[in-house]
């Protein structure tokens, strides 16, 4: 089903588990997927703004409570009703 599949992207992006996701957790992950892809920087500095710039998009648009954590509900909503950020997300992953 859809929703378990956002369970399941939502765990992907939290890394240590505690049912909500940092802008860390989800840099690394964004910036590991990009590697995994072979997508192409000029540089690591490149690479780097690039991630930052997915990570800021997608918590300007989901962190509704602007705490600096998604939590498991901002998370389901911001991609159930927002197909743009459904490709954003897909895209980093």
């Amino acid at each position: 089903t859809n929703e378990q599949k956002l369970e399941w992207a939502f765990k992907l992006y939290d890394k240590d588990g505690d049912r909500r996701i940092s802008r860390a957790e989800l840099k690394v992950v964004i910036a590991s997927i990009y590697l995994m892809m072979g997508k192409q920087y000029a540089d690591d500095a490149h690479r780097a703004q690039t991630v930052e710039s997915k990570v800021d998009a997608i918590f300007n648009a989901m962190d509704l409570d602007r705490d600096g954590f998604l939590s498991p509900e901002e998370f389901t909503e911001g991609v159930a009703h927002d197909t743009k950020m459904l490709s954003v997300l897909q895209e980093g992953v």
